[in-house]
């Protein structure tokens, strides 16, 4: 029986051993993850800045995951501040 966990982890692995660096295999593995997820998800830095967003937040927000990564919450709701 092949479930969705054995897909996500057979790409995970996929996924290292194309890493050419092994501090990227664990960024990538966090994407693949978070968009794997079908919620959205948001990792916030400091000041509020996003550091990581899924595909679903960005499709529930209606922006790239780029100009997510430039943004803060504040930007998203100004009334956060």
């Amino acid at each position: 029986m092949h479930t969705l966990s054995n897909e996500i982890s057979a790409r995970a692995r996929r996924l290292c051993v194309h890493a050419t660096d092994h501090q990227t295999c664990p960024i990538g593995l966090l994407d693949f993850a978070l968009d794997q997820i079908q919620e959205a998800l948001y990792l916030i830095g400091e000041n509020a800045h996003f550091v990581q967003v899924n595909d679903k937040a960005c499709e529930m927000l209606g922006y790239s995951h780029e100009e997510l990564l430039t943004m803060s919450l504040f930007d998203i709701d100004p009334h956060l501040s």
